[in-house]
């Protein structure tokens, strides 16, 4: 196996980012340039303008996304930021420059009337150039749609700088912290802020951004979770008025580009084949949610009504806010033996990260060997704690190589507090036939301690990050371009893994009780539980088996929450006119159909709240005017995994029919995906596979249970 080459990524220091985008503008100017001398739209063929114009491309996309990559693990250097803002106004300036040039729509048009036989991903590269190039901006009454989109863009930015920094707290009492677990996130990362003066003696200081929602879930005090759950809305309050120009801002760039709404235009590039598709899509699946919505609802008021001592005539006068929905359905989870708490001894993360790593790599074909940190150069990292490996594709003998993983794990001050997978340096095909290997990153913020154990919903997040970063690694890919997936698709395979994590084969080969992951988990376990006997190694088949089987219960309330975004963002960006976008007051939007999907009562949060804020992947996210994409994408994840993977989750040859089929011609599809999955499929593609997810007769089960329960403590039922 040839040695790998040292990673090609560098930081860049806050003076040279300005300086390399402005190389980069410089060399795509030239090329325009040189296309324009040299060839006539009656000369124009995709050898003489495509792929020149991709080659430099290429180059300056890669190169910018390196540069946008800053952004994100700046922390607390706002020179740095300031760098990556400036370069990204140069560049969108530039762009617009660029494409009021008539001749180079001219060029692409004669290469399109051509028809040349062209693969599908220079077909997609030249479409989209063509719509990006045609001189829409010089119609009458329209504006440059280029500078529209850098106001859209500074609007976002933002958004997006704020709605991640740590948002304040709530000094509480361990009385009214009872009820909330030792082992949540909560006392892992906030018990230690003790307070030390006078009135906080004694007390902890719950962040919002961390502790908030173990609180509200947990705390036995009702007006404890009232007053943390209000907080927490209200957290973001000061953005209501930057998520309202997002929305004003793009609306004025899909009309500078003749679209009638902002969701128009971006359905263009998504899986759905129209906006109308994706409407009746959303519109099908919320008559789904609400109807099971409402059974749960019943479900709710009743454990509510045994948990107070009410009579059973008084359970449907009895409204029930959202953070009582939270807390009784967390009761409900645990009465299910859900109790996710019992899975975390399995998964030490010193355990389970490699493990993780040699069992997806097996499936994915893929072998990832570490650099020793002290071998890398120190600009090509941005924090001593970042690890990288080199990926190869073991399909080939001897392997060959891919790129690199980058893993940046713990928790620290000024980190995004979020986890994400971001390309640092994207991956494509040069003119000599070799390849530019990709470089990605997997942004976690879990504990570094040396014990530190994950619960299930981190090992979820880490297996979904891990899916995009692996994805990215296998996809075949042209152009740069080539890895901007519609977002309707791009979650799928990542949620895929997560119906793959949540099965007993996986969670049996991914798991190792801490007692015998090493002898200090031995020791410790020891100590904590003397005259106890040592655990069995892996998870215990009736825990294993209470957690699947109450699966569909998660996956609904799950979906309750997809659902509510993916509303919201359609109703803010598919409306008829500019002046409606400038009307739409968006918290009472969001309340609304909060208490269309759940049957909560909103009165105290329509006070102060603004919840939607925490939707940031609809305002400053990928999201934006495709809402629907993710539930899209978890549509298409349950009827994939059903189709391939749901009777043998660990069968070898499923896996490699899926990347080939799949993962590898990803981004040259764009707008044949459905095609792609029903060919993969053998069938129609059918979204009732996530209605399936969520319904069985769990919630009829509890409530004749609790119904039964009530009539036993003298209330009178029907």
């Amino acid at each position: 196996m040839a040695a790998p080459p040292k990673p090609h990524f560098l930081m860049f220091s806050a003076k040279e980012i300005p300086l390399l985008a402005q190389k980069n503008i410089q060399k795509y100017r030239e090329m325009h340039d040189r296309l324009v001398r040299t060839v006539t739209p009656s000369t124009a063929t995709a050898r003489n303008v495509i792929l020149p114009w991709a080659e430099v491309e290429n180059e300056m996309d890669a190169e910018m996304t390196a540069i946008n990559f800053h952004d994100t693990v700046a922390g607390p250097d706002q020179a740095l930021k300031n760098a990556v803002k400036a370069a990204r106004e140069i560049v969108d300036a530039a762009s617009s420059e660029w494409r009021k040039r008539q001749e180079l729509y001219w060029l692409l048009k004669a290469v399109h009337d051509l028809k040349e036989s062209l693969e599908p991903e220079t077909k997609n590269w030249l479409t989209e150039k063509l719509n990006d190039y045609k001189p829409k901006a010089d119609e009458p009454g329209n504006a440059d749609p280029i500078k529209q989109l850098s106001s859209l863009r500074q609007a976002r930015d933002k958004f997006m700088s704020e709605a991640f920094v740590e948002g304040g707290g709530l000094w509480l009492t361990d009385e009214e912290l009872k009820g909330v677990a030792p082992e949540t996130q909560l006392s892992k990362m906030s018990r230690d802020e003790r307070g030390r003066e006078p009135p906080n003696i004694g007390k902890t200081f719950v962040r919002l951004d961390i502790g908030a929602h173990a609180v509200y879930c947990s705390a036995k005090n009702p007006e404890v979770r009232r007053k943390v759950y209000l907080a927490n809305e209200a957290k973001l309050s000061h953005l209501a008025q930057t998520a309202k120009e997002i929305i004003i801002q793009q609306d004025l760039h899909a009309r500078a580009w003749a679209k009638p709404n902002y969701a128009a235009m971006e359905v263009t590039r998504q899986l759905a084949p129209s906006l109308e598709w994706a409407q009746k899509f959303l519109d099908q699946l919320k008559k789904a949610l609400v109807t099971r919505g409402r059974v749960l609802l019943e479900v709710l008021q009743l454990r509510r009504a045994l948990d107070l001592g009410l009579k059973f005539q008084e359970v449907q006068t009895q409204k029930i806010t959202m953070w009582d929905w939270y807390y009784y359905r967390d009761m409900i989870k645990r009465e299910l033996q859900m109790d996710q708490a019992k899975l975390t001894p399995y998964f030490p993360l010193k355990h389970v990260l490699p493990t993780l790593l040699d069992v997806m790599g097996q499936l994915y074909r893929l072998q990832f060997d570490p650099i020793a940190p002290g071998s890398l150069d120190a600009r090509s990292i941005w924090h001593e704690d970042v690890r990288v490996w080199s990926v190869w594709d073991k399909r080939r003998n001897p392997p060959t190589f891919r790129g690199f993983l980058y893993l940046d794990l713990f928790t620290r001050k000024d980190k995004i507090n979020t986890t994400y997978a971001t390309r640092i340096h994207p991956g494509y095909d040069r003119p000599d036939g070799s390849r530019k290997p990709l470089s990605v990153a997997v942004m976690c913020n879990f504990s570094s301690d040396e014990t530190a154990e994950l619960r299930f919903p981190d090992l979820n997040a880490l297996t979904h990050e891990l899916g995009h970063a692996l994805h990215f690694l296998v996809v075949q890919n042209k152009f740069v371009d080539g890895l901007y997936f519609p977002m309707d698709f791009v979650e799928a395979p990542s949620q895929l893994l997560e119906r793959w994590l949540c099965t007993k084969e996986v969670l049996k080969l991914l798991g190792c009780h801490y007692a015998h992951f090493n002898a200090a988990g031995l020791k410790r376990w020891r100590d904590k539980h003397p005259g106890v006997p040592i655990p069995g190694r892996q998870i215990p088949d009736d825990v294993l088996d209470k957690f699947i089987a109450s699966s569909k219960f998660s996956s609904l309330t799950s979906n309750m929450g997809s659902i509510t975004g993916s509303l919201i963002d359609m109703k803010m960006t598919s409306l008829g006119s500019h002046e409606e976008v400038r009307k739409l007051d968006i918290q009472k939007e969001w309340y609304d159909i909060e208490e269309e999907i759940y049957g909560v009562d909103t009165s105290e949060s329509r006070k102060n709240g603004h919840d939607y804020l925490h939707s940031w992947n609809v305002f400053g996210g990928p999201n934006n005017g495709k809402g629907y994409s993710h539930i899209l994408g978890r549509t298409m994840a349950s009827v994939l995994f059903q189709g391939g993977f749901a009777a043998d989750p660990l069968n070898q040859a499923a896996w490699d029919k899926y990347r080939v089929a799949i993962l590898e011609p990803f981004g040259s599809n764009r707008k044949d995906y459905i095609k792609m999955v029903e060919g993969y499929l053998g069938r129609p593609f059918n979204a009732k596979a996530l209605v399936d997810d969520f319904t069985d007769d769990t919630l009829e089960v509890l409530k004749k249970k609790y119904t039964n329960e009530l009539r036993k403590k003298g209330g009178k039922g029907k």
